[in-house]
């Protein structure tokens, strides 16, 4: 049986609980907009706002050397199918959210009605893997940098600055921006040869979002500023620079966890095995907008001068989301595993 990368394994954990912290923070509404808690809150949104980016670059390191199928796909499928009818029926019982044609539609039809926008995206990514895996293992180390620096250069970093979505990127939320995080993940498994060393790596990624935090602070104090940018960034959406060297500076940092602990090891291994699941528990489009949507609001006004507990109750709050959703998840894994027998 093949070893498991724990390094892998934390870093689509940690991606899951980031997904989780930012939709707490986004969706909920519960970022204070003033005092001192608006400037913890603004970091602790911009450092979470790597985590599709983090879960992206997993997804390359695994699969370059990975060998997709249609029955893999399936699988997937299948477990959106199941998470999404199930969340769709708990919403409308338990939390009483009206059900909609449309949610009837995204519960039948997941991935044509973007019921999940990344595993929509994912399927688009999933068709086109073989070719990339064949073309980047084609790659030599130095073609191989030098189409990262291209990707970066058109996809993040003109992408970000430029007037118009010319190239369809949606600001992270399409298909060519998995494809290009999925690259830079490859890459990384096939021609870097030694990582950055862990420390420099974890400070890296956690003095990043302050730049997100100075670009936010200016743009609140000059709304003028703000309007005439009309979006343009280098901080602050996926595909801006400074979030993608946040998740690449974590994903390296992430690496290279190497636990001699066996009951640490399949910890980590039980939450990366529980991930994807966890993402579809908690953002199913009806529990996300109808039951969650604005839902911490009143957490926004106390935590502007109360930044501490603020922060606390947030986390504690994203964590028992996380743990409920991977317990969810696992009881999901038991039924669909002893029906298929």
């Amino acid at each position: 049986m093949k070893e498991r990368n724990s390094g892998v394994d934390l870093a689509k954990a940690v991606a899951i609980f980031l997904v989780v912290l930012f939709h707490v923070l986004s969706v909920g509404e519960s970022v204070p907009h003033a005092g001192p808690g608006f400037y913890l809150g603004t970091y602790l949104q911009a450092f979470s706002s790597c985590c599709v980016n983090l879960f992206g670059l997993t997804s390359g390191y695994l699969g370059v050397t990975g060998h997709p199928t249609f029955r893999k796909w399936m699988k997937l499928w299948l477990q959106v199918f199941v998470v999404n009818a199930l969340m769709t029926g708990v919403c409308h019982f338990v939390f009483g959210a009206p059900i909609t044609g449309i949610d009837i539609s995204h519960a039948v039809l997941p991935v044509t009605s973007a019921a999940y926008w990344y595993f929509t995206a994912y399927t688009g990514l999933y068709c086109l893997m073989p070719l990339l895996n064949r073309g980047i293992q084609a790659l030599d180390r130095r073609q191989a940098f030098a189409s990262c620096a291209g990707i970066f250069a058109v996809m993040s970093l003109s992408a970000s600055i430029g007037a118009r979505d010319v190239y369809g990127i949606i600001s992270g939320y399409s298909v060519l921006w998995l494809i290009s995080l999925y690259v830079f993940g490859a890459v990384i498994r096939l021609h870097v040869l030694r990582l950055p060393r862990m420390r420099w790596c974890i400070l890296v990624a956690l003095m990043l979002p302050v730049l997100t935090l100075a670009q936010e602070v200016v743009l609140v104090k000059c709304p003028g500023l703000a309007a005439r940018l009309q979006g343009r960034a280098l901080a602050g959406h996926y595909i801006s620079p400074v979030v993608l060297f946040v998740a690449l500076a974590l994903f390296c940092a992430l690496l290279q966890f190497r636990p001699e602990s066996g009951r640490v090891r399949k910890i980590t291994a039980y939450f990366s095995s529980t991930a994807f699941g966890i993402y579809l528990f908690h953002d199913q489009s009806t529990f996300h907008y109808g039951v969650w949507g604005g839902k911490f609001r009143d957490w926004a006004e106390y935590g502007g001068n109360h930044p501490l507990a603020w922060c606390a109750a947030v986390i504690g709050i994203a964590i028992v989301t996380y743990l409920t959703c991977s317990l969810l998840e696992r009881g999901r894994q038991l039924v669909m595993g002893r029906i298929s027998k």
